[in-house]
């Protein structure tokens, strides 16, 4: 989900202001909002408006891939709290105390949901305080807010959608199909392709609403997953050059192994298995123990043995090679750990491999891609099933439902919308009207904003100097006749043994003058060049640079295409717009017509739990060119450390823009803030709102006539 806010100034300005931003004292970086209670999430739900219909373009009908959650009249959602005394010192040790009180909540409560930390959501209401007591611990059980049925069918359940996403967990993990992230995957029915690919079926199911009105919905969406044949080893192989994927000790090899595999989704040829890994065990070989459980009528007994014996023994395979690491998947219990063998794994999805085989790359994409009408009829079948189990009264997804007071609809959701207009796509010269979402075609046709190069590096090998000038002067021609963008003549630096010669070459030749550095590199070692290069001309010479592989210079083939997209990617890292769509029509008034800065905002999480925030705001009305800045989040105070980096970047962010549009302060700002859950409204009004309205409120604005406030408004 996201939320979106628009900031408007409260005083219509004569004259465009000149801005000054003061510099924030150290102390007002340092805000925090005191938890306090738990905030009544109902509130904040109440105020918000119903979505208004647009105006622009014709109305349509759609259907969606949404199906209904509706409440029963008498049914209700209970929101509890709870308090552990001794306080717990962990989450962890809070889990053991509610696992040991597990079923003592289950003969008072019936059905509930536990939402750590301090929240319990059940049907049935307690009419007094619930006190159970452990054996170390007392668990005090209180009644904080209810949410009635019709305020569930009209969309206000706050952090009782916990209670959602659990009864949609347990809808769609008894479909038969194995839950991976929030997809689930069909691992008996796998297709076989006509390369050396499978292809698996899979969905993906989720919690939402319309415009955040009406009643939760189940969104379904239907997918293929490619399955190749090759092997994680293989993979990797293929992609060092040459190089022994066994030499961990080389960086290079070590860090392959790492992009390769973690975060990547791959199926055991053994028993189709999925899993998501999410490190490279370097430590560990096949060779490495392991406990194995084995389990009679009667008894749990465990023993050690090598994963070498346990794949003997129990798949009847044999290993080739002991020199893997392991590969540590992400576990579907807390308290297991899954380690797989690289050889006996097969990656999924596109990669490099793929895309350099047409015929591969055709048939994946025409097995796998589905169409619109396609998608609807597998999302429509999966919802039947789905549905089908909720009403039989043999399974236990009908319990749990009963016990909720909901149904899930077997007919999608019909909702008004409206088609927009055609855009244009304007390349500064020239306009085109964009045609279904697509205006590839057109790229040729100038751009925006063309930069000029006149102190360029060109670094070669020896073996490519016999076809060097035909190629250079072809790419300067299509720069200069295509895109009005001129390339002056490079100074050229013949490196052959790039891999050892570059750091050298670029010590001696870059210089802070110099513009750019193209380097074409031959196949051989490509890979292990490419990461040099960049990661000198990042951290130890930053420069803006365009890498070309030695064999794309020798094609004939469609060349005038390949120039053209090398020349687009220069001039966009020169920050040179290749187009933009115009913003300044009716509909938008009056943003976008006055000057307009957007703010856009997301957090980025990793497997292991690192986030990372990324920030970037539009510098002109066109919103083609932006100031960026990113940060990671330290556990444990991420929303104070995010609160305080807004107010950072904003503040640089207006004097960017006011340093682009000669001192000019945006009248308009609006921010789109990604990545958002409902429960998530209260925190981010608290500390993100506030860090923007902090930043306004520290703005001095001077105009000819003395001092004007200049004092912008949440709207």
């Amino acid at each position: 989900g996201s939320l979106v806010w628009a900031v408007g100034p409260r005083y219509a300005f004569a004259a465009m202001l000149p801005v000054q931003v003061r510099p924030l004292p150290e102390a007002q970086f340092s805000f925090f909002s005191d938890a306090g209670k738990l905030p009544d999430l109902m509130t904040l739900a109440a105020g918000r408006q119903p979505v208004q219909s647009g105006c622009t373009g014709k109305p349509v009908k759609l259907t969606t891939n949404s199906f209904a959650l509706t409440m029963s009249d008498g049914g209700g959602i209970n929101h509890y709290t709870y308090a552990i005394e001794p306080a717990c010192t962990s989450e962890k040790e809070e889990r053991e105390v509610l696992t040991e009180l597990w079923s003592k909540l289950a003969e008072e409560l019936n059905a509930f949901v536990v939402h750590c930390p301090k929240c319990i959501f059940s049907p049935t209401r307690l009419e007094n305080t619930l006190v159970l007591h452990g054996k170390a611990c007392t668990l005090t059980v209180d009644f904080h807010q209810q949410f009635t049925a019709q305020q569930v069918n009209s969309g206000t359940v706050g952090e009782a959608q916990v209670v959602f996403r659990h009864i949609l967990k347990n809808l769609c993990k008894n479909q038969m199909h194995q839950k991976v992230g929030r997809r689930f995957f069909n691992n008996v029915d796998a297709m076989s392709g006509k390369s050396a690919m499978m292809v698996f079926r899979s969905f993906y199911s989720y919690l939402g609403n319309f415009g955040g009105t009406g009643c939760p919905h189940m969104h379904i969406d239907a997918s293929f997953r490619a399955v190749h044949r090759k092997t994680m080893v293989e993979y990797v192989a293929g992609s060092l050059d040459g190089a022994s994927p066994w030499s961990f000790d080389e960086p290079s090899v070590a860090a392959m192994w790492r992009e390769k595999c973690v975060g990547a989704i791959v199926v055991t040829s053994y028993n189709n298995r999925i899993y998501r890994i999410k490190d490279v065990r370097f430590d560990l070989t096949p060779r490495s123990e392991l406990t194995l459980c084995v389990r009679d009528d009667k008894n749990v007994k465990s023993r050690q043995s090598t994963f070498v014996q346990y794949y003997q023994a129990y798949y009847q395979k044999e290993l080739t090679e002991f020199r893997q690491p392991l590969l540590e998947a992400i576990p579907h219990r807390r308290n297991e750990q899954i380690f797989l063998v690289p050889e006996f794994c097969c990656p999924t999805g596109f990669n490099d491999d793929i895309r350099k085989d047409k015929a591969t790359m055709q048939e994946v994409i025409k097995t796998t891609k589905l169409s619109p009408s396609e998608r609807f009829v597998s999302s429509m079948h999966l919802a039947g099933e789905i549905s089908k189990c909720s009403l039989d009264e043999r399974r236990k997804e009908h319990r749990l439902m009963q016990d909720w007071s909901l149904k899930l609809s077997s007919e999608p959701t019909e909702v008004e919308g409206r088609q927009l207009e055609a855009l244009q796509v304007d390349f500064g010269k020239k306009a085109f009207q964009i045609e279904e979402g697509n205006f590839q075609r057109w790229m040729r046709n100038g751009l925006q904003c063309s930069v000029n190069l006149y102190n360029w590096l060109f670094i070669y090998p020896e073996s490519d100097v016999a076809v060097l000038d035909i190629w250079l002067r072809s790419l300067r021609d299509i720069a200069q006749v295509a895109f009005e963008m001129h390339i002056g003549d490079p100074q050229r630096v013949i490196c052959s043994d790039q891999c050892t010669d570059l750091p050298d070459v670029l010590e001696k030749y870059v210089t802070p003058s110099t513009q750019m550095v193209l380097l074409l590199t031959p196949s051989k070692d490509s890979t292990k060049v490419y990461r040099l290069f960049k990661q000198y001309t990042t951290v130890t010479l930053p420069v803006i640079t365009q890498v070309v592989k030695s064999e794309t210079i020798r094609k004939r083939q469609n060349i005038a295409a390949v120039l053209s997209r090398i020349v687009l990617q220069i001039n966009a890292k020169f920050a040179g717009p290749l187009w933009h769509i115009p913003l300044d029509n009716a509909a938008l008034e009056p943003l976008f017509v006055d000057a307009t800065m957007v703010v856009g905002i997301d957090v980025y999480s990793s497997l292991d739990g690192e986030q990372c925030m990324g920030f970037t705001a539009s510098l002109n009305t066109s919103a083609t060119e932006y100031y960026s800045m990113a940060t990671m989040l330290p556990r444990g105070v991420r929303t104070e450390t995010m609160a305080l980096k807004i107010q950072e970047y904003f503040r640089d962010a207006l004097l960017e823009f006011a340093k682009r549009n000669d001192g000019t302060a945006p009248q308009h700002i609006i921010v789109y803030r990604g990545s958002v859950n409902t429960q998530d409204w209260m925190t981010i009004r608290d500390f993100e709102v506030k860090a923007f309205n902090m930043v306004l409120d520290a703005m001095e604005c001077t105009a000819d006539g003395g001092d004007r406030p200049y004092k912008p408004a949440l709207v």
